[in-house]
């Protein structure tokens, strides 16, 4: 595995604005006779089984073949999402007071299929399973490849694989269940001397996998093709290297992700670079490179410049000076993403959907004709922003509710039927609160939904809301400065001083509607200016209202302001329901600097120490917009690491980890990360040439902690293998 830090899209393209891995397979005709075979079988905690197989063979001098197939079981780390519970138990709420008679039962996830085109809804019921996590996992994978030698310069590489994934995987609109959820991939590749030429297919097939927080089922029948061109020139102290890249994503959800868009979501890339590298002398090379691309969804060429100025102090010291401008290209689901995410109940029937969009033609609020905001209420009526009507709807809402809550607890203390004592907690109600409509003076305020504790946890201006332009590319532009070599006989450094300045950054999937509410101050002031106090069902209301659930303080006032300013009564909207959207956005301009350090102390031929960290100076930025973005990564990291033969045929390593806390805001998953840090060990035991046996295990202090919010909680894992060769 190679990796290559920061942007690479002058020669890599749209995906590789951080950085590119490269994964490198041994060729089958590079082994010791004609066949080679490995075989592995592991074990360990969490009722893990992993079995793995690997064989190559030569069939001729120009025919090679190797095979592989691998499969692990075991039972993932649990973790309790309450947003599943709160949704199933919202959602069967909903559906016991619109009198359903089925998708009642709160202990069980309604499976849906999402169908925008069917008329009375976006999904249909299908199936139901329990709102407890399946935690299981069962993920196999098979890979197949040939190389053929077409003569002595000439080769034609053919590979195919299969893999099929079963367990949690979290998305940006919570976990879903992945069930037998299979990839497949095609690749040819030729070479002849400096040309290669390669085409692929990527293909997915989600099978019967949902989300959990919503019961959708999701349908991903999906391709990704890609052809590459590329060719090397050498002209003396010059050597030119060019080509050409088409990237070609087939999204096929049959409505169940893409929804709206399913019909026109299709995305062609394509892209022309040219590299130069110049031999300037013995010590100096200078690179520069340049790319254009061109995206379906987004106007205009992008074009991509890379320089870079190498300086070999001997052959073990290198410094470097380069400067990349490199691109981000909005995804499939940036553009195309149209998913029923959840339920937020509110009260009986009243909720809210929470729907994940896309965004490729902008999000323009809905304003009155003085440029005041506007808002759709749970009721589905459309008001601006302190308007006196909407808030007494709101109002009503909570005269209605305190009805019924009354109602349900003279049942329970008297045990009256329903008919009376609805009859009575009307006449209570009617008789001491002000009449609906009659409040006056109310304002608003806009707090903003936090999908991943389903609370309204930040109150933001009405200035802060402004509309949301459609998605362009990312640009981000990065200087670094940096050493690798040995500093002596046995200590090797690497070092790297970056700045990255992000240019219309794209957002995570988040929340862009907040929710209205009624200014509790200015609720109690006019609730109380309406009360009858000398109704005579006065105090026996207080009391009924003080037994089912007040703080019996004897004040009316503050029962009702309570209850009010708790109620999300309408949602800030560019569309004429009252959906939370959750969508991406570009985001003004975002600097971040960093310094990257590692290195090695051969102690000796047996003993190595090892030390890596990473600093960033921002984990979270302010926008322009006045919009806080979350790195989504710690500003600090390190780790140590120690490797030796402790005896003959006897290898031990220790790595010890450490991650600094950070904010994480990436679609429903939101809140602070703490610190962890932890200890691995390995110990590998050379058994007979052919065979070895492997332990590992991996937090060895059983450090409970999250590497995500969203993500279980983690503890010791213990691990061992016995493979065998021949």
């Amino acid at each position: 595995i190679e990796v290559l830090k920061g942007p690479a899209s002058a020669i890599y393209g749209p995906f590789s604005s951080n950085g590119v891995m490269h994964i490198l397979t041994k060729s089958p005709f590079n082994i010791d006779g004609n066949s080679e075979t490995k075989v592995s079988y592991g074990f360990g905690d969490r009722s893990i089984k992993n079995a793995s197989v690997r064989t190559s063979t030569k069939l001729s001098d120009k025919v090679a073949v190797k095979i592989s197939a691998n499969r692990i079981k075991g039972n993932d780390w649990e973790y309790v999402d309450q947003a599943e519970i709160d949704g199933a138990a919202g959602f069967a709420a909903a559906n016991a007071a619109n009198g359903q008679s089925w998708g009642t039962n709160p202990n069980y996830i309604y499976l849906h299929k999402q169908n925008p085109d069917s008329a009375g809804g976006r999904y249909y019921l299908n199936d139901s399973v329990s709102v407890d996590r399946d935690n299981t996992i069962d993920n196999w994978n098979i890979d197949g490849r040939i190389d053929y030698k077409i003569n002595k310069d000439a080769k034609l590489i053919l590979a195919a694989g299969h893999s099929v994934i079963n367990g949690i995987e979290l998305t940006g609109l919570g976990a879903g269940q992945g069930i037998n959820w299979t990839y497949d991939y095609y690749q040819a590749r030729y070479t002849n001397k400096s040309f290669f030429a390669q085409v692929y297919k990527n293909t997915s097939d989600a099978g019967d996998t949902y989300l959990r927080r919503s019961g959708n089922l999701i349908v991903d029948k999906s391709e990704f093709i890609s052809y590459q061109l590329q060719n090397t020139s050498e002209m003396g102290d010059l050597s030119l290297t060019y080509g050409m890249d088409a990237f070609l994503t087939r999204p096929n959800t049959e409505g169940t992700i893409n929804g709206q868009f399913e019909d026109d979501d299709n995305i062609d890339e394509i892209g022309y670079y040219v590299q130069g590298k110049w031999k300037m002398n013995d010590k100096i090379d200078i690179i520069g490179a340049l790319r254009s691309d061109q995206h379906t969804w987004v106007e205009g060429n992008q074009i991509s410049p890379r320089a870079a100025l190498i300086y070999k102090v001997n052959p073990q010291s290198t410094f470097r000076a380069t400067y990349n401008k490199a691109f981000e290209s909005p995804s499939a689901l940036n553009f195309s993403l149209d998913l029923f995410a959840a339920r937020m109940p509110i009260s009986g029937p009243l909720g809210y959907d929470i729907v994940g969009t896309g965004n490729r033609n902008g999000l323009n609020f809905n304003r009155d004709v003085n440029g005041t905001l506007q808002y759709v209420d749970l009721l589905g009526n459309t008001f601006s922003l302190n308007d006196q009507m909407g808030a007494n709807s709101a109002y009503g809402i909570i005269y209605a509710g305190t009805i019924s809550s009354v109602t349900d607890g003279l049942m329970a203390a008297m045990g009256l039927d329903q008919a009376t004592a609805s009859s009575i907690a009307n006449s209570y109600v009617n008789s001491v609160f002000p009449a609906i409509g009659s409040l006056s003076g109310l304002t608003n305020e806009l707090r903003v939904f936090n999908p991943s504790t389903f609370e309204f946890s930040e109150t933001i201006s009405p200035d802060q809301i402004v509309d949301i332009k459609a998605l362009k590319n990312s640009v981000n532009e990065t200087r670094e400065i940096g050493y690798q070599g040995l500093i002596t006989d046995n200590i090797s450094l690497s070092v790297d001083v970056w700045e990255t300045e992000y240019k219309d950054f794209i957002s995570p999937l988040t929340i862009q509607t907040p929710n209205v509410f009624v200014n509790a101050t200015s609720f109690a002031q006019a609730f109380a200016t309406g009360i009858n106090y000398s109704a005579a069902e006065y105090n026996d209301l207080l009391m009924i209202i003080d037994a089912i659930g007040g703080n019996a303080d004897g004040s009316m006032v503050d029962e009702i302001t309570t209850q009010m300013a708790m109620l999300p009564h309408g949602t800030v909207t560019p569309d004429e329901n009252g959906d939370i959207l959750m969508t991406y956005a570009n985001f003004g301009n975002v600097k971040v600097n960093g310094i990257d350090i590692a290195g090695t102390y051969y102690m000796s031929s047996k003993t190595t120490l090892g030390f890596a960290g990473s600093w960033v100076n921002k984990d979270q930025f302010e926008t322009e917009e006045g919009l806080t973005i979350a790195l989504n990564a710690p500003k600090r990291k390190y780790n140590f690491s120690f490797n030796t033969e402790l005896m003959k045929d006897v290898k031990v390593g220790l790595t010890h980890r450490w991650q600094a806390g950070f904010p994480v805001n990436s679609g429903v998953y939101v809140g602070d990360l703490p610190e962890f840090r932890t200890t691995d060990l390995s110990v590998g035991y050379q058994i007979l040439p052919t065979s070895r046996i492997d332990l590992s295990v991996q937090n060895i202090g059983d450090n409970k902690h999250q590497q995500f919010i969203g993500a279980p909680e983690m503890g010791r894992l213990m691990l061992l293998r016995v493979s065998h060769n021949f």
